[in-house]
């Protein structure tokens, strides 16, 4: 960590997901390890528990368990955009 940033506020990153390709995993990988001087929770939705994106990203928490991160399954949407 950087030391001007240790006592930066938390933050919350909410990452709609839908689908995989080939760099996803990576990529999400990359984004909870970034530098921050505090507190980070991340929070993936996903539609449904059959998208491919669920269960990576079931790895990923399983794969990083010192990192806040979440999954949520909000449903299909009926009213307004999935985001």
């Amino acid at each position: 960590r950087h030391s001007f940033q240790v006592r930066l506020p938390g933050v919350t990153v909410v990452m709609p997901c839908k689908g995989v390709h080939s760099a996803s995993y990576n990529n999400w990988k990359s984004q909870v390890t970034s530098l921050y001087g505090g507190p980070l929770e991340f929070i993936f939705v996903v539609e449904s528990e059959q998208d491919i994106a669920h269960d990576q990203i079931l790895k990923l928490i399983d794969d990083m368990p010192d990192f806040d991160i979440k999954l949520v399954v909000a449903g299909l949407s009926f009213h307004c955009s999935q985001k």
